[in-house]
């Protein structure tokens, strides 16, 4: 320092003066270098600890997510034995229900039909056909026939619009197969419930099939408007 800017009454520098300003600048600036060291460590200390924090929670919460998933996978393989029961149970009621059907309109089928002028002489249930191979082609619910034509009756316990179009395929196969055997008679086609709508009689209708209303009194059948049943 500059004697002539001290001011007056100061105690003139000396090297004593001068040494001890010294240490204690040094001491000043270790302690300022201990205080930055320590901030640095404590916040080094704060990142590792929220690091670990961190870890922790993404640990929890792939654990979490791991047990959901596999609870998922439960949930779904019990969802899934459950429906294919259902299914089982289902198909067996459907399949009852259209056993019951068939039994109810066994008896008066011929003489409904004899009066719309179709004497067919023989019946049977569950007829499939095959190819010669061996191959499963079609099944038909009622099959009756005499040597002029062949109906193919298809039981319902309810008619949606896709079971007529269904039939109408079903049709088709057997057009392919008779003429494939030989078989020249003209095949007709029908569709069987207990329930018929006047919606659904008008579908089946167009499509060129007849409508069979079974009941436990009575075998109604109806035909296409000016008996335009089609033939395949």
């Amino acid at each position: 320092m500059n004697p002539t800017l001290r001011q007056s009454g100061e105690p003139p520098l000396n090297a004593e003066i001068i040494w001890s300003l010294f240490k204690e600048t040094d001491r000043q600036i270790k302690d300022a270098f201990l205080e930055t060291d320590r901030r640095f460590k404590e916040t080094d200390r704060k990142i590792k600890e929220t690091s670990e924090q961190m870890k922790e929670s993404d640990r929890k919460f792939q654990e979490m997510r791991e047990n959901q998933e596999k609870e998922a996978q439960r949930l779904s393989r019990e969802l899934e034995k459950s429906s294919k029961k259902l299914d089982k149970k289902l198909g067996e009621l459907t399949n009852r229900m259209g056993e019951v059907i068939e039994n109810m309109m066994t008896p008066g089928l011929h003489k409904k039909f004899a009066k719309l002028g179709y004497n067919f002489t023989r019946f049977s249930r569950e007829h499939q056909l095959e190819a010669s191979d061996g191959r499963f082609i079609a099944e038909i619910d009622v099959f009756v026939e005499n040597g002029d034509y062949a109906l193919a009756v298809e039981v319902k316990t309810k008619v949606t619009t896709e079971d007529v179009k269904e039939h109408i395929a079903r049709m088709n196969v057997l057009r392919k197969y008779a003429d494939e055997h030989n078989d020249k008679r003209k095949y007709l086609g029908a569709i069987a419930s207990p329930i018929i709508t006047k919606n659904a009689e008008k579908f089946i209708h167009k499509a060129g099939f007849f409508a069979i209303e079974v009941s436990d009194e009575a075998v109604n059948i109806t035909v296409p408007q000016n008996n335009d049943v089609r033939k395949w």
